[in-house]
């Protein structure tokens, strides 16, 4: 017997898939029928307390309809009336059933989202909100609202060579385009397929990316540069290869302390603070160099990894397995939110370690920062010196 706590766990999961939300929320079809299995004569004859429950609990589901039918069974006397499907005849009804505050005001933000006039005249925009999880955890509906606006006026080109912070936007600063980025630019390559996502937003924008991103560059070599410490923007980097055999690339700015010391790994740059700013990875030199990437533990931290995988196929990850959060997990938090599923570009080992954080909801972000630093740097420390040793000779790389 299917109660109704069981289909509404079962609705409380098609809602959490961004593509069947879409699908249901956007096609249908309507109305909803899942149907409710007749009792069975063992369960009628054994189990009568248990069937009569079964039965209340149908006539006191407060969403949609129940449809009922009559069903004699051998030793009743009579007929009885007993639930068979539970119909759901709107996307309200689908969503009140769930009996779920976040579904609800999920529910709720979409429609006030999708009466936009910016997002009625771009019907590619709907879907495109109603599968992203973000938008439905957005905290503050106004500053996503603005977003969608915004994205509206936007056009290639239309900076003329300005940086995205000084555009003249009301409300609209570079903390404002730092949180919205990533909205942003799904947003314009809906509008604007195969213009946006390939080449970044400023350039699609026409924005000047002077001081939109900077990273640190860290001589861990020794001599191999004129200070032991650099801050590059992306573009110059990208234009100018730094000296040295091997590159290090770490997902944020505040490692520093977890390096091997300056002089202890010959030939080898450490490049802090990509983040999602990843198409510099494109620029030639990079493919004379070996290169390994170490990120967060989280669902952002693998997408920004399948993202380097793709301009460097060769690339190889550190520290980001299942052997290292079951080892730190004490260590980790709840991720706020959690990015899509990533990109092509993880290997079976990432890829489960992508499904274990999304089955961990509490512990899905295990920070760099977290971990020991004596700890980390022996691991990189050892990484290079291995890579460092098979320099040449053709044979297989180290697995992080």
């Amino acid at each position: 017997m299917k109660s109704p706590a069981h289909l509404t766990t079962q609705l409380r999961r098609q809602w959490n898939d961004g593509a069947r939300r879409a699908r249901q929320l956007l096609e249908g079809p309507w109305p909803l029928e899942l149907p409710i299995p007749w009792p069975s004569v063992a369960e009628l004859e054994g189990q009568l307390d248990a069937v009569r429950d079964h039965v209340r609990a149908w006539r006191a589901v407060p969403a949609g309809q129940v449809r009922w039918q009559s069903r004699a069974y051998r030793g009743t006397g009579q007929p009885i009336d007993l639930p068979r499907a539970w119909v759901l005849s709107t996307p309200g009804d689908w969503v009140a059933a769930m009996q779920d505050g976040a579904a609800a005001s999920g529910y709720a933000r979409l429609n006030r989202l999708a009466a936009l006039p910016e997002v009625r005249a771009r019907p590619v925009w709907l879907p495109l909100l109603v599968r992203q999880r973000a938008v439905l955890n957005e905290p503050d509906v106004a500053e996503l609202i603005r977003a969608i606006q915004l994205a509206a006026r936007l056009s290639p080109g239309c900076a003329q060579g300005l940086p995205l912070r000084a555009l003249p936007h009301a409300g609209v600063d570079s903390k404002f385009w730092a949180r919205q980025r990533a909205l942003l630019t799904l947003l314009l390559e809906a509008a604007h397929p195969g213009q946006v996502a390939p080449v970044g937003l400023e350039a699609f924008l026409g924005a000047d990316p002077s001081g939109t991103h900077w990273l640190d560059v860290v001589d861990l070599g020794g001599g191999l540069l004129p200070w032991p410490r650099l801050r590059v923007r992306a573009e110059d980097l990208a234009a100018h290869a730094p000296p040295g055999t091997a590159l290090l690339l770490v997902e944020n700015h505040q490692c520093l302390h977890h390096l091997p010391p300056r002089g202890s790994a010959p030939g080898l740059v450490a490049v802090l603070g990509s983040g999602l700013d990843l198409a510099w990875l494109a620029a030639p030199w990079l493919r004379q160099r070996r290169v390994a990437y170490w990120g967060d533990i989280d669902t952002w931290g693998l997408v920004m990894l399948a993202r380097a995988r793709q301009a460097l196929p060769g690339l190889t990850a550190l520290l980001m397995n299942e052997a290292v959060w079951h080892r730190h997990r004490r260590q980790a938090v709840a991720e706020p939110v959690r990015a899509e599923p990533a990109p092509p570009g993880l290997n079976a080992i990432e890829q489960r370690l992508d499904a274990l954080l999304r089955q961990h909801p509490a512990q899905g972000r295990l920070e760099q920062e977290r971990l020991p630093a004596a700890w980390v740097r022996d691991a990189l420390a050892r990484w290079h010196a291995h890579a460092h040793a098979r320099r040449g000779s053709g044979r297989g790389g180290y697995s992080g």
